[in-house]
């Protein structure tokens, strides 16, 4: 999402968090994106680095948050393809 930012020249945080950085995109980015669960993203992604009273992940957990951080990126990267990069 940061190099979506990037791409269309929107400053951004120092953050983590990932709903912030998604609320800054631009409304023609993907609805996907903008409809994604972010919170749970975070809080695996960025918060549980941390000490703190996490609960521990499960394969339950680890597949839920796979399939929404795959579904922001195929979302951000077919997004880039109609604009005429590759994301890769």
């Amino acid at each position: 999402m940061k190099a979506a930012l990037v791409l269309d020249g929107v400053g951004f945080p120092f953050s983590h968090d990932l709903r912030v950085i998604r609320n800054l995109l631009p409304d023609d980015w993907p609805a996907e994106v903008r409809s994604a669960d972010l919170a749970q993203l975070t809080v695996w992604g960025a918060e549980s680095r941390y000490p703190g009273s996490w609960n521990e992940p499960n394969a339950e957990n680890a597949a839920e948050a796979a399939t929404e951080a795959r579904m922001v990126y195929d979302a951000i990267a077919g997004e880039f393809a109609r604009r005429g990069m590759n994301a890769e």
